[in-house]
């Protein structure tokens, strides 16, 4: 799942022409769902992860964006918040 997130977000990347210096990495912890889109059962997953490339709230990444999947917001740091345990 790393992997693929991290590979979406170079295409971001790449296509905002950001001056990428560095390969983006990112650490996530998800979970996955089952949900529906239109009449088509798909695999979703809810979670949070960290990269080293800044990205602007609210952008959709991956698939389905159109439908609202894939919309990322940046959290704060809290005791709540993911601090990259596994």
């Amino acid at each position: 799942m790393q992997k693929l997130l991290a590979a979406h977000l170079h295409t971001l990347a790449k296509s905002l022409d950001y001056g990428i210096t560095i390969p983006v990495s990112c650490e996530a912890k998800v979970r996955f769902r089952r949900d529906r889109i239109g009449r088509e059962n798909v695999m979703v997953f809810l979670g949070k992860f960290v990269t080293n490339l800044t990205i602007p709230d609210y952008l959709g990444i991956g698939l389905s964006v159109s439908q609202g999947y894939g919309t990322i917001k940046r959290i704060t740091e809290s005791s709540d918040t993911y601090s990259g345990e596994k």
